[in-house]
């Protein structure tokens, strides 16, 4: 009886630091813990082989307790996918369902960035730049190119 009791109250225990931990990541505090943790790839990598081993963010899938596990959202293809590592025992409520879309908002020099590609066509310069979530092309005729980079320069401003 006395067992049952302690099991109980422990398993209340757990499960209020858990609801206590994801208000707690919200904040600033919390907030500059977790960005060490992502930028040191505490919570994994992305699955995906075109992410290129994106480091992934703790996400729940709903705010009640006891619905859902724990579940790891990539920033680059914006996907969720179910952890392979100890991690993914915890409650998906105890990292709320807002917490890496806050994170990177707040952060937003933590999303991956691809560096510029750029490709010149028929006198034409096409650039193709990956800007926050969508790539955008660009194209500059050769004649503005020139002006913008000089006539005897060989960079190219994309």
């Amino acid at each position: 009886m006395l067992l049952a009791r302690f099991l109980e109250v422990y398993q209340h225990a757990t499960e209020l630091y858990g609801l206590i931990h994801s208000r707690y990541i919200t904040t600033p505090e919390g907030m500059a813990i977790m960005r060490e943790r992502y930028l040191a790839a505490r919570f994994g990598n992305c699955p995906r082989v075109m992410c290129e081993k994106q480091n992934v963010l703790p996400i729940g899938i709903s705010e009640d307790l006891k619905i859902a596990r724990v579940k790891i959202y990539c920033p680059r293809c914006k996907d969720i996918y179910s952890p392979k590592k100890k991690s993914a025992d915890a409650d998906g409520a105890f990292f709320g369902t807002t917490f890496p879309f806050l994170l990177l908002m707040v952060r937003t020099f933590l999303s991956r960035l691809t560096p510029t590609l750029s490709h010149t066509l028929n006198g034409n310069s096409l650039c193709l730049r990956y800007l926050g979530s969508s790539w955008r092309v660009t194209r500059w005729k050769k004649s503005r190119n020139k002006l913008r980079r000089g006539r005897n320069s060989r960079i190219k401003v994309c």
